[in-house]
């Protein structure tokens, strides 16, 4: 393992790529961000500073599958905390530790997820060996999902809120009219004649 305290550049990755290697964030080796008790579970996301370690290319991509997974951990305690309270998720409203670091932690995943997923591109561009381009890839796909799982993560936040534009405009229009865009909505999608045609 190589540790690098520089900020990681796209070259740089894509070097370490064709040699077998590829990078993750340095100071999440060995850590793990739940904390399961016999009351409850515990999430926290760990900083990411810009140092990176590189491994293996098949370790590095076990690495980032883990940490997809406990950022889906977090999703669905999210959702299950949504379910039970039906309110929307208030960041101002955690610990501070939360407030602190929660969307600058996941921004800086989807961040590094993309450096990833842009060597990757540019890599295979550069080889012809079919081991190193399936590793590769697979590692460009375990990055791709960490960035959507983080990304799905704020947006879940974001959804749990009512939407901050509403129209206060009055609709002016009839049942005929209504009925009549139901109609041509359905004949657009190729369904059948609407419920309240054929109740009549």
């Amino acid at each position: 393992m190589k540790a690098q305290a520089k900020k990681m550049t796209i070259p740089a990755i894509v070097a370490a790529l064709m040699a077998s290697l590829a990078p993750v964030p340095a100071n999440t080796l060995g850590y793990s961000d739940i904390a399961l008790s016999p009351v409850d579970a515990n999430t926290t996301l760990q900083a990411l500073p810009g140092s990176v370690a590189y491994l293996h290319i098949s370790d590095a991509t076990t690495y980032l599958q883990i940490m997809t997974d406990r950022l889906h951990f977090h999703l669905r305690n999210l959702r299950s905390e949504w379910e039970e309270k039906q309110m929307p998720i208030a960041i101002e409203r955690q610990s501070s530790i939360v407030q602190k670091h929660l969307v600058r932690e996941l921004g800086k995943r989807i961040v590094l997820a993309k450096k990833f997923v842009d060597a990757v591109k540019l890599v295979l561009d550069e080889t012809d060996d079919d081991n190193l381009r399936r590793e590769i890839v697979s590692f460009g796909r375990a990055a791709a999902t960490l960035r959507y799982t983080a990304e799905d993560i704020l947006s879940f936040i974001e959804q749990t809120h009512p939407p901050k534009k509403a129209s206060t405009d009055q609709i002016d229009v009839g049942i005929d009219e209504v009925k009549a865009m139901i109609r041509a909505e359905h004949g657009a999608l190729g369904l059948g004649s609407p419920s309240f045609d054929q109740a009549s």
